[in-house]
């Protein structure tokens, strides 16, 4: 009966000293993995910074621009007091919904023309370039178009779909139109910015945000889900 106090006490210091070295264990480990996290997370954000976003911009009298997007985030006001900014790199599309310039005007009255054409080689590319227009063209499309039940082929029930879908169009159509990465979208009036590309010379274009007309951005991957 002596001995057994001091047996207890020898497991007892046995159970302590690897119940230490179990936490020290456990703490090394949790330092390692936080440092390795930190460290992933400062690579995650240099390559961020670093990643270059290439856009394309088309101005209103038809110029096309082409290279890395210097700006880093766009604005958008939905409704009075409230706002959404959006990374560049989130943004498929953009199309301004401003009026049509004097040299777009000119181009709507000829393409809603030649659209029409009963030659496809005529109506298809006027189809195209009203297309690229965008959102100016829609109050001429819906002016213009008469319903035939889709009875015969026409470019113009498609033109509409090409330039928004359905699901996005509202009563409002001042406002712009932007088609985000996630396949959501936001009608809204972009805050105006301008917009600075660089070359692959490093030469910077700086594009007024009154001229833009569309801007479209390269993305690496676009998922999709279809149900």
């Amino acid at each position: 009966m002596r001995f057994a106090p001091r047996f207890l006490f020898v497991c007892t210091a046995t159970w302590f000293l690897v119940q230490v070295g179990l936490i020290q264990g456990f703490q090394e480990n949790a330092d390692r993995v936080a440092s390795r996290t930190a460290v992933g997370a400062t690579q995650r954000q240099t390559r961020a910074a670093d990643e270059k976003v290439r856009a394309w911009v088309r101005t209103r009298d038809g110029k096309e621009h082409e290279g890395n997007l210097a700006n880093q985030t766009f604005s958008f006001s939905l409704k009075p007091g409230e706002s959404q900014t959006v990374s560049a790199r989130q943004i498929l599309s953009f199309c301004s919904a401003d009026p049509a310039a004097e040299a777009e005007e000119v181009r709507i009255a000829e393409g809603m023309k030649r659209i029409i054409d009963p030659d496809v080689k005529i109506a298809e590319p006027a189809s195209v370039d009203l297309t690229e227009i965008g959102l100016p063209v829609l109050s001429s499309l819906l002016k213009d178009i008469q319903d035939t039940d889709a009875h015969e082929p026409d470019f113009r029930y498609r033109l509409f779909g090409r330039i928004i879908p359905g699901y996005a169009d509202g009563a409002d159509r001042s406002l712009d139109f932007v088609r985000l990465l996630d396949g959501e979208f936001i009608r809204g009036k972009w805050v105006p910015t301008d917009i600075e590309l660089i070359a692959e010379d490093d030469q910077r274009v700086v594009i007024p945000a009154s001229s833009v007309r569309r801007i479209a951005i390269e993305q690496p991957v676009i998922h999709r889900t279809f149900e």
